[in-house]
């Protein structure tokens, strides 16, 4: 078995004798057709090498710095383009530090980590986590206010200037840009950058709750009036599942859940009826091609037709439309019984 010392001078040695490595674009080519090395797997480029894949990035860490990684470290894309494998866009950093320098999270709706909006108040929820807790920065009437005491915060807690920056854009950049949206702002009437600059769910006036909801609780009944479990919120949420259950077990908390779900019964209803719609066509398509032809008129008369087409079809043909008929008479019961 080779030792860490023995793989790495094999590896400097396969580069040696296979490739061309140029430092200034971070990427290696072939010697043999000076094609570019390398595939790309989600996200990462990537290479074999004596059997091994290893990540470009490392390979790179490799030849600048004759070794691994140290154990317990990882290399960090400083702009977060995982493409850009240039020796001065990486760094060796703890997990931990890592954390302080993440890319814009995909859930993310304002556009800057750890910035929200907070329907209950109408304002921006600036915060920032630090050793597992969430900090409240305050609430904002712009955004822009918010993103600043994000930024500002990023500072002393020890955050990377680049941490939820947009892909190849500095520190700098962002707050030009940040500054001329501002600029902007200030000439808009506040309804009109409510509905053109912000995302702002529909706002509801919740005329008998006992107390303001914080953030974390308005958050909470939000998503299980959307329809999720108090286990998958604490998962999202690095909370466990009783704490998320007693927060929803709060009489004012279960007042805004009931607003809440009042306020999505109109969508949620159009929403199946048009699964309803697409269900019976496609029952209908799959009916019509064994010969059958029948009318629908009443809920009985649905239900009766699905049961019999699901008697009258081949199990494959079943499997291909991946629902049961159980799954299709509830959805139907729940539609034409509002």
């Amino acid at each position: 078995m080779t030792n860490e010392k023995e793989e790495v001078e094999e590896i400097l040695a396969y580069v040696k004798n296979h490739l061309d490595y140029d430092k200034d674009s971070g990427k290696f080519f072939w010697k043999s057709n000076s094609r570019e090395a390398g595939a790309t797997v989600k996200g990462y480029r990537v290479i074999k090498i004596n059997n091994k894949t290893i990540p470009l990035h490392h390979l790179v860490w490799i030849v600048e710095n004759k070794r691994y990684p140290k154990m317990g470290y990882i290399i960090d894309h400083i702009n977060h383009n995982r493409e850009d494998n240039r020796i001065e866009n990486l760094r060796e950093i703890t997990p931990a530090e890592n954390s302080k320098n993440m890319k814009l999270n995909a859930k993310n709706t304002s556009g800057f980590n750890g910035v929200r909006w907070h329907k209950h108040s109408n304002s921006w929820y600036a915060y920032i986590n630090e050793d597992g807790e969430e900090i409240s920065l305050g609430y904002f009437k712009t955004k822009e206010e918010a993103i600043k005491a994000r930024l500002e915060a990023n500072k002393k807690y020890g955050y990377h200037e680049n941490h939820g920056l947009p892909l190849d854009m500095s520190a700098e950049e962002f707050m030009e840009h940040l500054n001329s949206v501002a600029v902007v702002e200030e000439t808009k009437d506040d309804k009109v950058v409510n509905a053109m600059e912000a995302y702002q769910p529909e706002s509801l006036e919740f005329t008998n709750i006992s107390r303001p909801l914080s953030f974390d609780e308005h958050y909470i009944a939000e998503q299980y009036a959307k329809g999720f479990t108090p286990q998958a919120i604490a998962v999202e949420m690095g909370k466990t599942k009783g704490a998320v259950q007693r927060i929803l077990n709060r009489k004012d908390v279960k007042e805004v859940v009931s607003e809440l779900v009042r306020s999505q019964y109109t969508t949620m209803k159009e929403g199946r009826l048009r699964i309803l719609n697409k269900i019976i066509d496609d029952k209908l398509a799959l009916f019509e091609r064994s010969g059958g032809n029948l009318a629908l008129s009443t809920k009985k008369d649905v239900v009766d037709l699905i049961a019999l087409m699901d008697n009258m079809l081949k199990e494959e043909e079943k499997a291909s439309l991946g629902t049961t008929e159980d799954t299709y008479i509830t959805i139907i019961n729940s539609v034409l019984d509002d």
